[in-house]
């Protein structure tokens, strides 16, 4: 693994200073195409488990992950054990356990990766909105969350991800407007 990432333990974070002066956070380095190539392959197992999870499509879902992939959950400061999952076949039902919601949309923010040859880690930021419809409106369960990464290629020589941390740092609920209520009280 290569170890000069920093870990997001808390909601500070800093870049490596001998990185500081190549590129700041989610900026790729100009200039090395090979970097940007990479980071894309990177982002985009990051987007197969976001639209895994808000289409509920448990195979896209594990398809992020290896075989053997573990995706853990930690609640920050809430004295919970992390949750686990582990493998293919418990991975493939977690976009299922969303269905309590009546939509998600897991928004992913700014990332950082660390490549080497066959493995990387990548920290990636998202606000994971949860929403619930009553006939007035409803509510959003917005979770400000990072993700911790560890990725290594397939047996294709496709990237994956071994190990997913996420922490969620803070929530909130919001008040939202169901579309159809909106347009009726606008008249």
């Amino acid at each position: 693994m290569v170890s000069n990432l920093p870990r997001l333990t808390s909601v500070r974070c800093r870049i490596p200073k001998a990185r500081q002066s190549e590129q700041s956070w989610g900026v790729h380095i100009m200039g090395d195409p090979e970097v940007s190539v990479e980071e894309s392959l990177l982002r985009h197992v990051a987007h197969d488990y976001a639209f895994g999870l808000d289409l509920r499509d448990g195979p896209r879902f594990a398809r992020a992950f290896l075989p053997d992939g573990r995706l853990t959950i930690i609640f920050e400061r809430a004295g919970l054990e992390p949750s686990e999952t582990i493998g293919q076949e418990q991975l493939l039902s977690t976009p299922a356990k969303l269905n309590i919601y009546d939509r998600t949309m897991h928004f992913l923010g700014q990332s950082h990766y660390e490549i080497g040859d066959s493995s990387a880690e990548g920290l990636v930021y998202c606000l994971a909105h949860h929403v619930s419809f009553t006939e007035s409106g409803g509510s959003d369960l917005v979770m400000h969350m990072s993700y911790d990464d560890e990725y290594a290629r397939d047996a294709t020589g496709a990237w994956r991800m071994a190990h997913r941390t996420g922490t969620i740092h803070w929530m909130e609920t919001r008040p939202v407007d169901a579309p159809g209520a909106f347009m009726r009280s606008q008249g």
